[in-house]
């Protein structure tokens, strides 16, 4: 039997104009409320069935909802005692009673909300988690996928409606519904600010709604023989929350676990475009999501992806790739050549491919084309950064372990491919986020650990390790003065220039010698930059440097006092 349909509005049961939705609601009532009458109408003929010889059976009831209200059946059943229990009448008025028993009482309403009037999904959903809800469909799924308001028949709009579609359906299981809300809830507090009481209280339901959910999966494994789809995409939901709530040990236990289980899928004969009809995704649209968790948790969280990124992901990948090599459409690569710094075949590799889904993306090359090779030239994108992604902040965990027991230029070496790497990362997530509600959750902690690691590799002016590193060093400095605080501003004032990375950029730029913009900007090309803002960027710029000379001025300015003061 298919579970019953669910329709999402919102509501304020503080507001009572509801005629927005009112056309929408009463189309979804007439168009479910005949076929669940009739299911009604075969239940209870089938229980007024008497078989000879057979017990009297109880009433089964097939959906999960609210307790019973059996105090009220059993004060009915007592006045029909003195009734012939063979009239129809009276059996079918019984059935009515203890369906209105079940029905929530005012207070209850009151109590709890009328979010989910039918029970149709396996966990309550009160006021707080249907905003919760709303905020994943109404602001997190646009934010995402960018959605154009204009152009509802998008790829964009296409793949938003099948996010939405498989995450709703997940709230009909209560360990996967517990584990979405959760992350969700952890998102919102974000958003709202985490330092607020409403922010403390939804990162409180956050961590009660993920160990519900992890108890719910650890019990659903010791019961089931055979691992589904859903089972996965349980996994997946409590996998996203943990990233969410930055709980690394956590993140990566259900990572581990999840890749583990789909490797084994594929050991079995499992290919990467099985279709499982329970969800009605395929294989590749699934490890898409998966994949998209796994960066996130990378990329924020600076720990190794969890489904390996070197020969796992490009051997399940080749025939998805041998697919799309005959109708990729070619972009014109007018690159600059790598700076001499960029040294290793890891490095150059990921810098170009990043380079190049960026020229890609720009130039909006998936527009035109027909929707089946669009989704696959989104795809081959998706799977390119990922793969890029990936090996940076593999590289970035590799050369940082190195560094441990390093000393001398080998050191110098170890912490220049950390925070080249580190940069490359940080440039290329920028581009595939927006900002959601006017912070970016998914910032993560880069930023905060390019800093130290740029102060620990500091040397002296003109040293040999600060010669051959001091490009490396001005790009990094960029991409911290780019995204720290708010991004690409346009202009800066002095009360916005407190920033340690626009400090040290403009440091950096004065100490190598550089005058303008564009003198700049050949140092940079070098290595992966964003030239789509170049008007913007120039203004940066100069302010920038105006507020360095500024500083300078003023620096000179009080050690001539100083020293008249001394003479």
């Amino acid at each position: 039997m298919t579970a019953p349909a669910i329709l999402w509005v919102n509501y304020d049961a503080q507001n009572m104009k509801t005629l927005p939705h009112r056309r929408r609601v009463f189309s979804h009532i007439q168009n479910n409320y005949r076929s669940w009458e009739r299911q009604e109408r075969a239940r209870a003929l089938r229980a007024s069935a008497k078989i000879p010889g057979r017990p009297k059976q109880k009433d089964a009831t097939y959906r999960t909802g609210p307790p019973h209200n059996d105090a009220l059946v059993e004060g009915i059943s007592r006045t029909k005692q003195t009734t012939d229990s063979s009239d129809e009448g009276s059996r079918l008025m019984l059935m009515q009673a203890r369906r209105r028993g079940q029905a929530l009482s005012p207070v209850t309403i009151l109590n709890r909300g009328n979010s989910d009037p039918f029970g149709a999904c396996a966990v309550p959903i009160t006021g707080e988690e249907n905003s919760i809800v709303a905020f994943y469909r109404d602001i997190l799924v646009p934010g995402a996928y960018r959605l154009d308001p204009k152009s509802k028949n998008s790829l964009a709009s296409a793949r938003a409606k099948v996010d939405w579609g498989v995450c709703s359906a997940g709230l009909r299981d209560e360990g996967t519904a517990l584990a979405f809300i959760g992350s969700n809830a952890y998102l919102v507090a974000i958003c709202t600010g985490s330092d607020t009481p409403r922010g403390q209280s939804l990162k409180k339901k956050s961590l009660i709604c993920r160990t519900k959910s992890t108890a719910a999966l650890r019990q659903k494994l010791a019961r089931l023989s055979k691992i589904d789809a859903w089972t996965w995409w349980h996994i997946f939901m409590i996998w996203a929350a943990e990233i969410a709530a930055e709980n690394v040990a956590a993140a990566q236990m259900h990572g581990h676990m999840l890749s583990k289980l789909v490797g084994e899928h594929f050991e079995k004969g499992g290919g990467l475009f099985d279709t499982f009809d329970e969800m009605g995704l395929t294989m590749i649209e699934l490890l898409f999501f998966f994949l998209y968790a796994d960066m996130n948790m990378a990329s924020q969280l600076l720990v190794r992806p969890a489904f390996d990124v070197y020969e796992w992901l490009p051997k399940t990948f080749q025939p998805f790739l041998r697919a799309i090599e005959p109708i990729l459409v070619p972009a014109p690569l007018d690159f600059c050549d790598l700076d001499p710094t960029i040294d290793s075949e890891e490095m150059s590799t990921c810098i170009k491919d990043c380079r190049e889904i960026f020229t890609r993306w720009r130039r909006r090359w998936s527009n035109g084309l027909p929707a089946k090779s669009a989704s696959m030239h989104v795809g081959w994108g998706q799977y390119r950064w990922c793969i890029a992604l990936g090996r940076l902040v593999s590289r970035y965990c590799r050369f940082k372990e190195l560094s441990e027991s390093a000393s001398g230029p080998e050191l110098d070496y170890n912490y220049a491919q950390q925070y080249m790497a580190l940069s490359a990362v940080k440039c290329s997530r920028a581009l595939h986020q927006n900002h959601i509600c006017g912070k970016n959750i998914w910032a993560g902690n880069v930023l905060e650990t390019l800093r130290p690691l740029l102060e620990k590799s500091e040397r002296p002016r003109d040293s040999p390790a600060w010669q051959k590193w001091k490009n490396a060093r001005l790009w990094a400095f960029y991409v911290g003065a780019r995204y720290e605080g708010r991004e690409q501003q346009p202009a800066l004032s002095s009360d916005l220039f407190d920033g340690w990375f626009h400090e040290q950029s403009a440091r950096q730029v004065h100490d190598v010698g550089l005058l303008t913009w564009d003198d700049t900007v050949q140092i940079l090309n070098a290595f992966l930059f964003d030239s789509s803002a170049q008007q913007a960027q120039r203004s940066w710029f100069q302010e920038t440097m105006k507020l360095k000379a500024a500083s300078i001025a003023e620096i000179g300015v009080s050690d001539k006092v100083v020293l008249g003061r001394a003479e």
